[in-house]
């Protein structure tokens, strides 16, 4: 029945329509799937409630992962739903925010979920923060690239040795002229601030 009122609010495009969370919230160990749905209704045109879309899908996340099974393949969707929204903006905010659902799931693959978080997706999220980084390296904002870059090599790990080697040496070396156009611009600033 919530879910209806939820629907109905959003179409009607209600300011409050956050409080159907709250309502859900008060319900001892609620089920993950309410907010997934109130997730997806929120993005369903005429509304447009990214806001509670992305504290839906947060809530999400956490609830499965207090399941006694978690399902991480659900998981891996939902992350995957919330970078993509983060991503989709033009906010260096918003990318900000995006790097640090990357930690999460960086963490939640590296103490919990090691071989359960599917590949598929952490190939994903890697390809995802490397073209990130390499739009920066191309539009000369090296401190970002950099972040975005490690970001992506950082879940390299996790794919199996065939799939590594599709892609650590190329990533390796633009790696490496990253962090070679930043030591050039540290460089330069220092020889520009003893030349003042």
């Amino acid at each position: 029945m919530l879910m209806y009122e939820f629907e109905a609010r959003c179409k009607l495009q209600d300011p409050t329509v956050e409080e159907v969370i709250e309502v859900l919230l008060k319900i001892p160990n609620p089920d993950p799937k309410p907010f997934e749905t109130i997730a997806a209704l929120s993005l369903e045109p005429p509304s447009h409630h990214k806001n509670v879309a992305v504290r839906a899908l947060k809530i999400a996340i956490r609830k499965h992962q207090q399941q006694p099974t978690v399902d991480y393949q659900r998981i891996s969707a939902l992350f995957h739903s919330l970078i993509q929204m983060a991503l989709n903006s033009v906010s260096d905010n918003t990318k900000q925010e995006a790097l640090g659902y990357y930690g999460e799931v960086v963490d939640l693959i590296d103490k919990k979920a090691q071989k359960d978080y599917p590949e598929i997706e952490t190939q994903w999220l890697m390809v995802k923060a490397w073209n990130c980084g390499i739009t920066f390296f191309s539009s000369g904002r090296y401190e970002l690239a950099e972040k975005w870059c490690s970001t992506g090599m950082s879940l390299l790990k996790y794919l199996t040795p065939s799939m590594q080697s599709n892609y650590s040496e190329r990533m390796t070396n633009t790696y490496a002229d990253i962090l070679d156009q930043m030591d050039k611009r540290k460089i330069k600033k220092s020889k520009k601030g003893l030349e003042e």
